[in-house]
């Protein structure tokens, strides 16, 4: 007759979120693929039958669930293996597992490169201008990830905030990967070459000031400059780096620009401001107007009266 141990009866023990170690997973990523578990397949529930004596002695940590990947089907599933480690299998009468395979998502992987642009956003003080915004360590990345994710990313862009500054700046912010709509893909699955950037912020003191002209040379004889000189504009506004431009109060514009000799009607002249700025200075167009950094310049000349009587 078979013997039943009655004082060591076969029982059941159940084991929660026992990880499914992957074996082999180089057969897929060595053709360049990506994969993803889905529905939390990577854990398992596990119940082993055995009689009660073998099951005082197991703990989770003797489970192991391996799921190779060299047992792949079309269909992307990988069976999940179940042993107790320290038990040869008569000793354990069944041991099952809440799910029998891991399922993946597998998809090719795929490199973009992009040029990380700059955003700007706010503006300087008042009387102040940005003078250029650039990235300080190199203004590319490279991201790479599965096809599906990677292709949603249209662009790369880091911020820079100049609202309310007076003084040039470097910060270092996040670059933000964006899709076709503007927004953020912050996919886990995407690896960057890079997560931040240095921004280096130019700010510029702008200042308006008059410009300052003088001529040269005679009218044809019987003419004369009535001393009467029109510019327009008759100010221009320039921006630097505060300390260049507190000492600038006009832009002189040298007298062989203006040329009067033998001149019988008004000389004009358009003159190229651009030429004359002091070193360190740029002209900038703060009031919105389109100026192209000349200045009409009007000198009048007229006949002389003769007052003389017989």
């Amino acid at each position: 007759p078979i013997s039943v141990n009655i004082n060591d009866p076969v029982e059941r023990k159940v084991f929660r979120d026992v990880r499914v170690e992957t074996r082999n997973t180089n057969l897929l990523t060595d053709e360049n693929k990506l994969y993803k578990v889905l529905d939390d397949t990577d854990t398992v529930t596990v119940t082993v039958r055995a009689s009660r004596s073998v099951l005082e002695n197991i703990n989770v940590s003797d489970i192991t669930a391996t799921a190779d990947f060299s047992e792949l089907s079309f269909t992307n599933t990988v069976p999940i293996r179940l042993s107790v480690n320290k038990y040869i299998d008569k000793q354990i009468e069944d041991i099952s597992g809440s799910v029998d395979s891991m399922k993946l998502e597998v998809e090719d992987k795929k490199e973009k490169q992009f040029v990380i642009e700059i955003v700007q956003t706010g503006e300087p003080a008042d009387g102040f201008i940005v003078g250029k915004v650039t990235t300080t360590d190199g203004n590319a990345m490279k991201i790479s990830g599965p096809e599906s994710v990677v292709e949603k990313v249209k662009k790369a862009v880091v911020e820079a905030d100049v609202s309310d500054l007076t003084d040039s700046i470097n910060i270092t912010e996040k670059i933000r990967l964006l899709d076709a709509q503007g927004k953020e893909v912050t996919d886990s699955s995407i690896t960057r070459s890079v997560n931040t950037s240095k921004v280096s912020i130019t700010i510029l003191e702008t200042k308006t000031v008059p410009v300052s002209l003088s001529a040269t040379g005679e009218p044809a004889a019987g003419y004369v400059a009535t001393g009467e000189v029109s510019c327009a504009p008759e100010t221009v506004t320039i921006a630097g780096k505060s300390s260049v431009v507190k000492d600038i109060s006009e832009i002189v514009i040298p007298a062989d620009e203006l040329d009067l000799t033998g001149a019988t009607a008004d000389v004009t002249r358009l003159i190229d401001v651009r030429n004359y700025l002091p070193e360190g200075t740029t002209l900038t167009n703060t009031n919105g107007e389109e100026f192209n950094g000349k200045v009409a310049v009007t000198v009048k000349i007229e006949p002389l009266v003769d007052i003389t009587r017989e």
